[in-house]
């Protein structure tokens, strides 16, 4: 049976890691397959052997997500693209549950700054993805203002790689805490 036309996420050695790749050639048993990057148009050709193993490209994943947990195939492939798409549409925050990633850009961002952070202090836990949601939760459930409306004690952990962006983050938890 010939795979030409489906869409893999196909892994590459350069920085992206993962791209997407439609099959253009091959797929009999057998027979290697040429799958074109969808990045660059380059044909890689690998085995079927390896065809059958690379995650299939979902359309659910077509638009990226605010929670890594709603995507439809969880995959390093599919995480890594959310991630990278956000990224360059200025989100450099992505939620997983109830944990936020963020991705440093290395300039001022929009969402960070004081009267950014007053609005979404003011949209509780239901915000996007933010630092600033985190604190939110956090401050809830150490006042009491949590569903179960007893006092518990919180923490905020934040963790990262040098250069990752650590001290603007807890630079923002504490802006969200004091206006909160």
């Amino acid at each position: 049976m010939s795979a030409t036309g489906r869409s893999v996420w196909l892994p590459v050695a350069d920085t992206v890691a993962w791209t997407s790749g439609v099959v253009v050639s091959g797929g009999a048993e057998g027979e290697d397959v040429g799958v074109r990057r969808d990045d660059t148009g380059e044909t890689v050709i690998i085995t079927a052997e390896e065809l059958e193993v690379l995650p299939i490209v979902s359309s659910v994943d077509a638009v990226p997500l605010e929670d890594l947990t709603q995507l439809a195939d969880v995959h390093d492939a599919t995480m890594l693209d959310t991630l990278r798409r956000r990224y360059a549409a200025e989100d450099i925050f992505t939620a997983i549950g109830p944990v936020i990633i963020s991705i440093n850009p290395y300039k001022p961002v929009a969402s960070c700054n004081s009267e950014a952070i007053s609005e979404l202090c003011k949209l509780g836990d239901t915000g996007p993805p933010h630092v600033a949601r985190a604190a939110v939760i956090a401050f809830a459930g150490m006042t009491g203002a949590s569903s179960d409306g007893e006092p518990h004690a919180q923490s905020i952990l934040i963790s990262g790689e040098s250069g990752a962006g650590k001290t603007e983050a807890c630079k923002l938890c504490l802006l969200s805490l004091a206006e909160l």
